[in-house]
């Protein structure tokens, strides 16, 4: 063989071999399908982190964590957001899901709701409230379970008896005020920022003296038990960008707002004023505010035979 067959063959091998590596399929990203409700994945998703780290994310807009133990039950999701009430009521069930990480929580400085009337209202205190009409989330929800539980009996009134509570969701919630159909909603941000803004209503309350000093989980992220076993790593990962997405979410009001506009379809410029959520920037989730808020629950009867929570709980997915 001739030196200048031998150039050219070598040049053929070469070729055929980098022309493998640039026409190789790129490298399969793990898809995990969340029913989403909060800034944080929004922002991780923006900013690339998710594909960063090999996830790539489909986002099922679900509007409670009810809806989303649902989702994860039905298998339409490996994923969701739900408070520590779905929560419990989840585990009371026997339903098969792990928490892995926190997504924000309520504290006495940081309610992220209030108690609103409308401007011109005579309700100008929680007392006030006697024999009046109040729109508030469905029964076993966090808000249901603060009222019913940690507001009402500080006040000596009685749900159903002295105050009637109408089941309704936050975006609605202003039409009500405003048609006069109900005479006090329990509002919850970015709602309350919004409708402050308008001048037409006013806050009685944002209840600080009702809440416990533990606070309690407004949102955790929950899988499906058997796919967080099966798929350890890719939750690691996953979290590792989700951590990220806290991180931003908790210094860059910019980020903040335009991942909160994305979600609840409202004005950037409005949503630049919303306190954010208090999060961990390590993911970690508190198991005595979960036990506390168990305990509320079942002061009020809805729970049918006791949980313990701890086993719901997993921080070492967390990177």
């Amino acid at each position: 063989m001739t030196k200048r067959v031998q150039w050219l063959t070598l040049v053929g091998f070469f070729t055929v071999i980098l022309g493998t590596v640039v026409l190789a399929p790129a490298p399969t990203l793990a898809q995990i399908e969340i029913g989403y409700a909060q800034a944080p994945i929004i922002i991780g998703q923006r900013k690339g982190f998710f594909e960063a780290e090999g996830i790539k994310l489909k986002l099922v807009q679900v509007q409670s964590g009810a809806q989303g133990i649902e989702a994860i039950v039905a298998g339409s999701v490996h994923a969701a957001h739900i408070a520590d009430s779905p929560l419990i009521h989840a585990a009371a069930s026997g339903l098969n899901i792990i928490v892995v990480a926190d997504n924000g929580r309520i504290t006495k400085e940081n309610t992220q709701g209030a108690i609103m009337v409308r401007s011109d209202s005579p309700i100008h205190t929680m007392a006030d409230l006697k024999g009046k009409k109040l729109a508030n989330l469905p029964p076993g929800s966090i808000n249901d379970v603060q009222l019913k539980a940690l507001v009402f009996p500080k006040l000596g009134l009685r749900p159903g008896t002295d105050v009637t509570l109408i089941v309704a969701g936050f975006p609605q919630m202003e039409g009500m005020l405003r048609a006069g159909t109900m005479d006090a909603v329990y509002q919850m941000e970015p709602f309350i920022t919004m409708m402050m803004k308008t001048g037409k209503y006013r806050i009685i309350s944002r209840l600080s003296d009702y809440i416990p000093e533990e606070g309690n989980y407004l949102s955790m992220i929950t899988f499906r038990r058997e796919y967080a076993s099966a798929n350890r790593e890719t939750i690691r990962r996953f979290l590792r960008a989700y951590l990220k997405g806290v991180g931003v979410y908790a210094k860059d009001p910019e980020e903040r707002a335009a991942a909160l506009s994305e979600w609840v379809k409202l004005p950037v410029d409005i949503l630049k004023e919303v306190p954010p959520l208090v999060m961990k920037l390590d993911g970690k989730i508190d198991v005595k505010t979960l036990i506390s808020a168990t305990q509320t629950v079942e002061q009020l009867g809805y729970l049918k035979k006791a949980v313990d929570l701890r086993s719901y709980v997993d921080n070492s997915y967390l990177p």
